[in-house]
C-alpha cells in the first residue's frame, strides 16, 4: 500500500483530532489534562493505527499556534497532550511530513515537551535513514524560528549548527562565516562522495552536544564500526587535512562540538599522529573564547604523551583550563 501523503494525513489527523477530543470527557485544565483526561486520551491514542496517531501529530502541530491566538483552554492543552503521547510512541512520519512539522511549529517560550519532539523525531530518521539536506535545512530553520533562552533550545540549536558541516551547499558562504573552521571542515566533505562520504554523514549524525569531558562508552559504541569503515589510515589523513592550523581559530557554529569528537576519534583508531595533532591544539589562539570542549578532552588525550613537545603542551593545556 502506498504511504499516506502529507495532505492525506493531515485530513486523517484532523478528524481523529476531533473524535479524540469529543471522546475525553474529564476535566481538562488551561494548563493541561486532568488526571482522568489524560488517562481518556491516552486509552484513545493506543487504539489509533500508527497512520492515524502520525496524522493526529501533524494535526496538533499545524493546529497549536492558532489555538494559542485564539485562547482555546480545551482544544489547545489536549492536542499539546496528545503531542507528547505521540511522540513516545514513535510514529513512522517520511521526510515531508516531518518536515511540515518542523516549518509549521511555533513556540513562544521553548521551555515544553513539544519543543525537543519535532527535533528528536527528525534527527532519529537521519540516523536510520541517512542524511539528507532538505531535512537537515528543515532542522536548523527550526531551530533559528525558536525562542531563546531556555537551556532545551540552547541545545537543540547548538546540535542544529553541528550538522551545518553535512551541507554540501557552500556557495553561500562568505565573510567571517567562512573563516569559521566547521566551515572549511564542510568545504573539504562537500568534495567527499560516494561510501566514505556516507560514512562520515554518520558518524556526525551519532554525536551527541553535550557537555562531556570525556568520550562515553556509547560515542564510541558507535563511532567504531564507522571509523573502521573508513579506515584508520582514510581516517587519520583526513583529520590531519581538516585539523586547525592556527594561530588563530574560530569555533563558532559548534566547531568545539565537532572537534571534540575528532579528538575522541583519533583515539578511537589509535592513529600515530594523533599525539602530534592533539599537542597543535595548545598553541591555538581560540576565538570567541577558550573552548573547554576542546581543551579537556585535548589535555584527557595527552595524559600519556611521550614527546617532550605532547608533555609541553599538556602543561599549557591544564593551564589553560585552570584560568
Amino acid at each position: 500500500m502506498k504511504p499516506a501523503t502529507t495532505l492525506e494525513l493531515l485530513a486523517t489527523g484532523t478528524e481523529v483530532s476531533s473524535q479524540i477530543i469529543t471522546a475525553t470527557t474529564a476535566v481538562v485544565h488551561p494548563w493541561g489534562p486532568s488526571e482522568e483526561a489524560r488517562t481518556q486520551l491516552e486509552t484513545a491514542i493506543a487504539a489509533l493505527t500508527d497512520e492515524e496517531r502520525a496524522g493526529l501529530l501533524l494535526a496538533a502541530y499545524d493546529e497549536m499556534p492558532r489555538l494559542r491566538d485564539t485562547g482555546d483552554v480545551r482544544r489547545g492543552p489536549l492536542l499539546y497532550a496528545a503531542a507528547g503521547i505521540i511522540g513516545k510512541t514513535k510514529p513512522t512520519l517520511d521526510e515531508a511530513a516531518l518536515a511540515h512539522v518542523l516549518l509549521s511549529a511555533r513556540h513562544d517560550c521553548g521551555h515544553g515537551l513539544d519543543t525537543r519532539l519535532p527535533f528528536d523525531l527528525a534527527m532519529a530518521r537521519l540516523r536510520d535513514q541517512g542524511w539528507s539536506t532538505a531535512l537537515g535545512q528543515a532542522i536548523q530553520a527550526y531551530a533559528a524560528a525558536l525562542p531563546t533562552g531556555s537551556t532545551s533550545v540552547q541545545a537543540i540549536r547548538r546540535s542544529a549548527d553541528l550538522l551545518v558541516v553535512l551541507d554540501a551547499d557552500v556557495n553561500g558562504l562568505q565573510g567571517s562565516r567562512a573563516a569559521w573552521w566547521i566551515n572549511t571542515v564542510r568545504a573539504a566533505l562537500a568534495d567527499i562522495d560516494g561510501d566514505e562520504r556516507a560514512c562520515w554523514e554518520r558518524l556526525v549524525l551519532a554525536m551527541r552536544v553535550g557537555e562531556q569531558m570525556t568520550m562515553p562508552k556509547t560515542w564510541a559504541t558507535k563511532a567504531t564500526p564507522i571509523l573502521e569503515a573508513i579506515g584508520s589510515g582514510v581516517v587519520g589523513a583526513r583529520l590531519t587535512e581538516w585539523w586547525p592550523r592556527g594561530p588563530k581559530e574560530s569555533l563558532k557554529g559548534s566547531g568545539a562540538q565537532l572537534l571534540k569528537h575528532f579528538i575522541w576519534s583519533l583515539g578511537i583508531i589509535d592513529h600515530s599522529a594523533r599525539e602530534r595533532l592533539v599537542a597543535t591544539l595548545a598553541h591555538i589562539e581560540w576565538t570567541p573564547r577558550q573552548p573547554m570542549a576542546v581543551l579537556k578532552p585535548a589535555a584527557e588525550a595527552l595524559k600519556s604523551a611521550k614527546s617532550d613537545a605532547g608533555l609541553a603542551a599538556l602543561d599549557r593545556l591544564r593551564t589553560a583550563i585552570a584560568r
